[in-house]
């Protein structure tokens, strides 16, 4: 998913405010290009990369906290367990 297509899941699903939406495209932006470098620096270390992939999903959640309100974030929060329940790993936050 690229960064356009997950604001644009983002907007929706969150019913995200045209400025709450311009705010998050730099977040979104930046932990994709965050998460292409650790995919392509891995070097296989699976243990390396989880650890690596979760620290970045918690900065990215305090840079989403920054933008969206608290019952959206709550939202977005539910949405990440229920993908993660599914026993699918959660999306990249902001694609590839």
């Amino acid at each position: 998913m690229s960064p356009d297509e997950r604001l644009a899941q983002l907007t929706e699903q969150l019913d995200l405010t045209d400025e709450q939406a311009e705010q998050m495209k730099p977040i979104i932006d930046e932990q994709t290009k965050k998460q292409q470098d650790l995919f392509q620096n891995a070097g296989g270390d699976r243990e390396t990369m989880r650890a690596e992939m979760t620290k970045l999903m918690e900065e990215t959640d305090e840079q989403y906290a920054e933008v969206l309100t608290e019952e959206q974030m709550n939202k977005y929060r539910e949405m990440r367990q229920q993908r993660m329940r599914q026993g699918r790993p959660p999306p990249p936050q902001g694609g590839r």
